[in-house]
């Protein structure tokens, strides 16, 4: 139930895989900016605060799993960030790398799709620092530089929902499997609101 209307809010939004992988991807990722907004009106009307803000910047136990997996990470001290950058190359760019180096000459854009979710959280985590490497995805420090964050909302937190729903609601549960492995306490928080959040019963004008 919407706070303040009195009536409930209900939508279905079906998301079908199309011909191409990156076309389904880029409409799963806006549709997650889209619940995340939806969600922050249901839990507190936009006119009675900024309407810049989504359920991301809203949530405390949202915001709490986005620092614990910074701090989990060591993301705070400039050597283990770089450590932590340098293990998600490994893992996911440097075997495609060294494919093309074999001469299979792939696109590393597009075999990188599925991952690239997993990309993206690490640039909004690390304040844009994975863009610097050039292995593409991420927004760039300039996005990420918080500077207009109480105006706008946090973009890090946008991103980051926006890139778990992107993988959560993949018919390849491959996508999620692989966001549970890199951010185990993003993606139990994600699993529980989605839970909380999907349950039509749930009075959406309280934070747990």
């Amino acid at each position: 139930k919407s706070q303040g209307s009195g009536r409930p809010y209900k939508t279905t939004i079906i998301m079908m895989r199309g011909g191409k992988k990156f076309i389904s991807l880029t409409a799963r990722h806006e549709t997650g900016h889209f619940i995340d907004y939806i969600l922050g009106l249901m839990l507190s009307p936009a006119d009675s605060r900024n309407p810049n803000y989504f359920f991301s910047d809203l949530s405390p136990s949202f915001g709490k799993a986005y620092q614990n997996e910074f701090d989990r990470l060591g993301l705070g001290n400039k050597k283990t960030r770089k450590e932590f950058i340098d293990s998600i190359v490994e893992d996911l760019v440097a075997p495609v790398q060294k494919l093309n180096e074999q001469g299979l000459d792939l696109d590393i854009n597009e075999v990188l799709d599925e991952a690239s979710g997993v990309m993206d959280i690490v640039d909004a985590l690390t304040g844009g620092a994975w863009s610097l490497r050039g292995h593409g995805g991420g927004h760039g420090t300039k996005y990420y530089s918080l500077k207009d964050q109480l105006a706008q909302g946090n973009p890090r937190f946008h991103e980051t929902f926006a890139n778990l729903f992107e993988a959560w609601s993949s018919k390849d549960r491959k996508s999620w499997q692989r966001m549970k492995k890199y951010f185990p306490e993003l993606t139990k928080e994600f699993d529980k609101m989605m839970d909380v959040y999907a349950d039509p019963t749930t009075t959406f004008n309280k934070v747990t």
